[in-house]
């Protein structure tokens, strides 16, 4: 006999396994969600005895089925298996749970776990198993968070056995480095659901404290559970186990006790790992350069420069209720402009400069503090409060201005909410890597072309909507492309929006007149005054102006034409999605070859001539 698992598995041949219809297509889209669990009492004393009666090391990474005592095996599912199917059961439909661990990531660099899959557990010609993840600290890059390949379980989808393929294969999503992964930072009262055939990972822990975390597998309840083991040769059988396997079994043995219900070779995949990384979203870097660091924290700033945004605690309790504060006492004049986006208001429009210049001296003022614990010497440059009215429509896909020469520095915004914010209410959407991609100046009006960034869009479908609590800031390259959802809830969506850049970096504006584009050195107080779009000459804090001479047209790969809606974008499939353009001066459209000109910028930064339909995008959401 045969076995039938083999690469052409299609996300239709498999029956939903959770119950939220949002969640599920996401799911099905990138193989992962995050999930808010809540506080729940029988959590926190978990978190207080987890590792009561623990006989796994003290180094490295540990979960539950490494070690040799069964009893131990045995006594951790039953003190956690049952809180992780009581946290799992409300989000899954009709699923059982068969096993549970403890995960536990000591400090050290020896403790980071390489690219992977998780056991096949399920025949996944018919089914999946969703295995939940859910962390007793606070988890980020610094101390070993998961890192995930969103997409990856519909293309890397042979049977994964113990203990591993045969000796001369290794599955193609497995040779992709972890630093290539997209990092998942996840707070306590939040869980992750993935489904096994996931490629995943995780770094050192550097944090010098351990990192804890709970997890648990589950199948349909339909489904028989099996194991798959593989012979050295490329021999693979298949065995027809229950839930107590999971306690009992020997890594890295065969089953003594079982008698195979099939076998057959290894089914070797012939998607190279290359196909992968282009078949999940992950593309090259468009020129390498060096750029100026932005954060004090190694991991952090690999992260960023890696995913092109990254998620923070930025603001402790008493700064945010400051934040709130300084909010509650300035006068706004919350009013969008029709020619941009319905509902949607940023400090810029505010024709009040006193306004805006006490907008900015509030938000630098009340952020430093937690910005100077993040950044290494950078300075917060441009500063907002980006508000959605209730019913406000989204913000099509889009990229931010060109601030500093990216050359040599890196700018982004530092985006947080006063509140918590979530796909309801207008959350921020991504899409990683995209900012590699990148390599042309953004300025504020230039004329209105088939977007460039369509066609990134097209070729990097990995986009996701990001809920953030108050306090947390999404922090994004200014060269990321993202775009926010509506806001269907009955309250505003307020958030603080800070511009920054290394202390050293000038910040410029880039402006198109009948002369051509011209690059301004500008000073903060310049967007107390200017009015987007209009020559900025005339405005207060331009220090010098440089004529860019025109360029020349050239085709480039991403020059796509055609229109899209922007509703639905969240739960789109990953494969060939469509995503609106922007009606912005964030984004790009005809490429062209470099303008040479008698500044600094350099001749591999390139000017593309960008959409600005109407309004010129300021760039902070």
């Amino acid at each position: 006999m045969t076995i039938d698992d083999g690469p052409d598995v299609g996300t239709e041949a498999w029956r939903p396994l959770l119950r939220d219809g949002s969640l599920r297509s996401r799911f099905a889209r990138d193989g992962f969600v995050v999930v808010d669990v809540g506080p729940t009492a029988a959590l926190d004393r978990l978190r207080a005895t987890a590792m009561d009666g623990y006989s796994g090391g003290t180094e490295g990474f540990h979960t539950t089925p490494d070690s040799a005592d069964h009893r131990y095996r045995e006594s951790v599912f039953e003190r956690i298996g049952s809180l992780v199917d009581e946290i799992a059961s409300p989000h899954l439909d009709r699923c059982r749970i068969f096993s549970s661990a403890l995960l536990a990531k000591w400090p050290g660099e020896d403790s980071g776990v390489l690219t992977h899959q998780d056991w096949s557990v399920v025949d996944e010609s018919r089914f999946r198993a969703v295995v939940i993840w859910v962390p007793l600290v606070d988890c980020s890059p610094y101390n070993g968070t998961i890192r995930v390949l969103p997409g990856s379980h519909r293309w890397v989808v042979a049977p994964r056995p113990t203990f591993a393929p045969p000796l001369h294969f290794s599955p193609p999503g497995w040779e992709i480095d972890p630093d290539e992964l997209e990092s998942l930072s996840l707070q306590v009262g939040q869980a992750l659901l993935y489904d096994g055939a996931l490629v995943h990972a995780s770094p050192p822990n550097q944090s010098g404290e351990l990192r804890l975390a709970i997890g648990g597998g589950f199948a349909p309840a339909e489904a028989p559970l099996l194991h798959y083991y593989c012979h050295p040769d490329g021999l693979l059988e298949r065995f027809q186990i229950d839930e107590s396997f999971f306690t009992s079994c020997e890594i890295g043995t065969r089953p003594p006790d079982l008698t195979a219900v099939s076998r057959g070779l290894y089914p070797v995949e012939h998607l190279s790992a290359d196909e992968v990384r282009t078949r999940c979203g992950l593309v090259p870097r468009a020129v390498p350069t060096h750029r100026e660091r932005l954060f004090r924290d190694d991991d952090v700033q690999r992260a960023f420069e890696r995913e092109g945004w990254i998620m923070l605690d930025l603001l402790l309790p008493a700064e945010l209720e400051r934040l709130r504060e300084e909010y509650r006492d300035l006068e706004h004049q919350i009013k969008d402009r029709e020619d941009f986006a319905e509902g949607f208001h940023t400090t810029i429009f505010d024709s009040r400069p006193d306004y805006r210049e006490a907008v900015h001296t509030a938000l630098t003022d009340t952020i430093k503090t937690a910005l100077d614990r993040t950044f290494l010497d950078c300075r917060a440059f441009f500063a907002n409060f980006v508000t959605k009215v209730p019913g406000a429509g989204p913000l099509p896909l889009h990229l931010d201005w060109t601030f500093v020469d990216e050359n040599t520095f890196s700018s982004a915004t530092v985006w947080c909410p006063l509140w918590d914010v979530d796909e309801d209410c207008g959350a921020l959407g991504v899409v990683p890597r995209s900012h590699h991609a990148v390599d042309f100046i953004r300025g504020v009006n230039f004329p209105d072309h088939e977007s460039v960034h369509r066609g990134l869009g097209e070729a990097l479908p990995a986009h996701r909507l990001v809920p953030v609590r108050a306090g947390q800031a999404i922090v994004t390259d200014h060269r990321l492309l993202h775009y926010s959802a509506p806001n269907t809830t009955g309250c505003p969506r307020v958030a603080a929006a800070l511009a920054v850049a290394p202390s050293q970096a000038a910040v410029v504006h880039y402006h198109e007149s009948h002369e051509g584009i011209r690059r301004h050195d500008v000073d903060p107080e310049f967007f107390f005054t200017y009015d987007p779009g209009e020559d900025p000459a005339a405005f207060a804090g331009v220090t010098g102006s440089t004529l860019i001479e025109p360029a020349v047209p050239a085709p480039h790969a991403w020059w796509w034409d055609g229109d899209a809606a922007l509703i639905g974008l969240a739960s789109a499939p990953v494969t060939a999605a469509p995503i609106a353009p922007a009606e912005s001066a964030g984004t790009t459209d005809a490429p062209t070859t470099p303008r040479p000109g008698s500044g600094t910028q350099a001749p591999a930064l390139k000017v593309r001539r960008l959409v600005g339909r109407g309004l010129r995008r300021a760039g902070l959401r």
